[in-house]
């Protein structure tokens, strides 16, 4: 059984409309995920859709990644004025739009949006940041829009990399109010006006920024940004596997899926080999070799053989057996006479390769 480290993040939600930022993808990280040889279908989540005033729509959430077992949540879609004005729910919650409740949506793999800033006074109306992987949105105050929340860094690419930050609420700027700002991990910036909301940023999962109001219209909330699946194992543990950008780091090797795909799994001869025990009987022999599929430990069971047995390995745990060398793993004082066995017992504990031990007296 082998495992591999897994980072799944979903799309993030839209911007809304003269309303909140779009909640981050859900975040999801398992550092001893299981897997056997098969190949694996990847899926990478879209982001959301931002909110059009001009067609009087609401802005979508994020898809859902998959891999295996794990699936994350797309983020909830900023509220969005004379629509769904509350944000919605999702990997992480979309901001409280104008006309809202006051509060953001749920975030089932991350955290809520933050809630609007309302009054009758058009000048003073800001709206909720978007959810983020580490953080709630923040809650817009008077002429102020939330930030989006904070992403999560996770550095199983090889660096580090922040992901899944919640989009910015975005604010009526008619009377030099601010607009949020997206969350680290690629949350989009708000607007103030009626320009389009800045977008997720594309494989962070981030969420999009929501907009103001200028000119008669409210504009277009921002998209949010795709999602990610990335797949880390250490290298000896497997052979070629297949799928995404394949990189190296260290001893390890990356598989980056920025898009559908498959993960294919070869695990390296077969790393369930079961212990088993093997018996040597030495009774009258000058010499004896077995050659061996798999690592192993001695255990000895030796009555009255001859005088001292060395038992010698002969090649080096190079996995394509390219490097030979002689090397004493332990010497054995034996009484004399003759009779007597020599257990051998595999292990998994190293790196499997053919292995020949003499015996020799």
């Amino acid at each position: 059984m082998v495992t591999v480290k897994t980072l799944v993040v979903a799309g993030g939600g839209g911007g809304g409309s003269y309303g909140g930022g779009g909640g981050a993808g859900g975040y999801q990280y398992d550092a001893t995920h299981t897997v056997t040889a098969q190949a694996y279908s990847i899926v990478v989540g879209a982001g959301g859709a931002g909110a059009a005033w001009s067609a009087n729509a609401d802005g979508t959430n994020g898809a859902n990644s998959v891999f295996n077992t794990i699936t994350a949540t797309g983020g909830g879609f900023g509220g969005t004025y004379n629509k769904t004005t509350d944000g919605a729910s999702g990997g992480s919650g979309g901001g409280d739009g104008y006309g809202g409740t006051g509060s953001g949506g749920t975030g089932s793999q991350g955290n809520d949006g933050g809630a609007k800033f309302d009054d009758t006074n058009y000048l003073h109306r800001a709206f909720g940041g978007g959810g983020g992987a580490s953080a709630v949105g923040a809650d817009a105050a008077n002429a102020v829009g939330g930030n989006g929340g904070a992403g999560t860094a996770n550095s199983i690419s090889g660096s580090s990399v922040t992901y899944a930050g919640g989009g910015g609420g975005g604010q009526d700027g008619r009377g030099g109010g601010t607009a949020g700002t997206g969350g680290v991990g690629g949350g989009g910036n708000a607007t103030t006006d009626n320009t389009t909301g800045e977008a997720g940023t594309a494989n962070t999962g981030g969420g999009g920024g929501g907009c103001g109001y200028s000119s008669g219209n409210e504009g277009t909330g921002g998209a949010g940004g795709s999602g990610i699946v990335i797949i880390s194992y250490v290298t000896a543990d497997f052979e070629n596997c297949t799928g995404g950008t394949k990189t190296t780091d260290g001893d390890n090797t990356v598989h980056k899926f920025t898009a559908n795909g498959t993960f294919t799994v070869v695990i390296t001869n077969d790393k369930t080999v079961e212990p088993s025990t093997q018996t040597l009987s030495l009774s009258g022999e000058t010499s004896v070799a077995v050659v061996l599929k798999s690592p192993l430990s001695l255990s000895t069971s030796l009555t009255a053989l001859a005088p001292t047995v060395d038992i010698k390995d002969y090649t080096s745990r190079n996995p394509n057996y390219g490097t030979k060398s002689t090397k004493i793993i332990s010497n054995l004082d034996i009484p004399d006479g003759i009779g007597g066995v020599m257990n051998l017992l595999p292990t998994t504990s190293h790196v499997l390769s053919k292995k020949r031990v003499g015996l020799g007296m």
